[in-house]
């Protein structure tokens, strides 16, 4: 496989959702990537998934302890030791299009980066597509793609019009009348010298929240525009529970949006290679 595109995924169990997220990825038309997990702190079930998908995919798994949520610096970690030009990050709850890399990768450039939406699974359609072991491939296909649109039609599954997969064309078209473009860490991708310019995620967030925003802000800063990719970077994101907020990660996002600041002082370059742990 190619190194040019790096696809990194932040983990932490959630077992079946992992599987699934794996699975699309396996799945994707356009497959010269390489895939890091980046790991918070997950029990051995999710190495043993990412194992069974080793011979479909070229990967490394990065881990680090759990203590606490710490998504920033396992993100970190996986960025140092890939080698593709264009990076792309997904939670492991959100489950890719198969033409999602296709559709997407002449967004990222120098200079650029890829933005785009998600459809936002209702907990009944969740509970249905995980309790009846529907495929990746599945879910974007045939009854379980139409009983989203109709879940959606009655506003349970939100945001279904990002699920579909549109012409070029009408994407633009689309895409000119959002007013929001700002940055979803659940799925995005920005070319690695732009990473490398902020120096990448904030490693002293802990917890959930402000997190990309504070990134989407200081790459901003920095003058790199953003692309907006919806009806092309195509997504489902399934439900999860409301994390704690933290008040500090509020504080440096705040801190950010006074100062313009472009570099955050502890990020990729502040971790060393002998501290990433790889598992084998």
């Amino acid at each position: 496989m190619s190194p040019g595109i790096s696809v990194i995924v932040a983990a932490y169990n959630r077992a079946e959702l992992f599987r699934l997220c794996l699975e699309a990825l396996a799945g994707q038309t356009s497959s010269d990537f390489e895939l890091i997990i980046a790991d918070d702190g997950s029990g051995p079930e999710i190495k043993k998934i990412a194992d069974s998908f080793r011979g479909r995919m070229n990967i490394k798994h990065v881990w680090q302890a759990d203590d606490g949520f710490r998504k920033t610096l396992a993100i970190n970690k996986a960025v140092k030791i890939s080698s593709g030009d264009k990076l792309y990050f997904f939670d492991a709850d959100t489950i890719a299009h198969p033409d999602y890399i296709s559709r997407s990768k002449e967004y990222i450039c120098e200079g650029q980066y890829m933005v785009t939406r998600s459809v936002l699974l209702s907990e009944k359609i969740a509970a249905h597509i995980l309790k009846n072991g529907f495929s990746a491939k599945d879910i974007f296909s045939g009854s379980v793609k139409w009983r989203i649109r109709k879940d959606g039609f009655f506003a349970k599954t939100r945001y279904c019009t990002y699920g579909f997969l549109l012409p070029r064309f009408l994407s633009a078209i689309t895409q000119s009348f959002k007013k929001n473009s700002n940055m979803s860490g659940r799925c995005w991708g920005v070319h690695r010298k732009d990473y490398e310019r902020v120096n990448g995620y904030n490693n002293d967030f802990r917890g959930a929240y402000c997190e990309d925003s504070e990134l989407d802000t200081r790459l901003a800063n920095a003058g790199i525009k953003r692309r907006l990719a919806t009806n092309e970077a195509v997504s489902l994101h399934f439900p999860h529970g409301k994390s704690a907020y933290s008040g500090d990660n509020a504080a440096r996002l705040e801190e950010v949006l006074r100062s313009g600041a472009l570099i955050c002082a502890n990020g990729l370059d502040q971790i060393r290679i002998e501290d990433i742990a790889v598992l084998k």
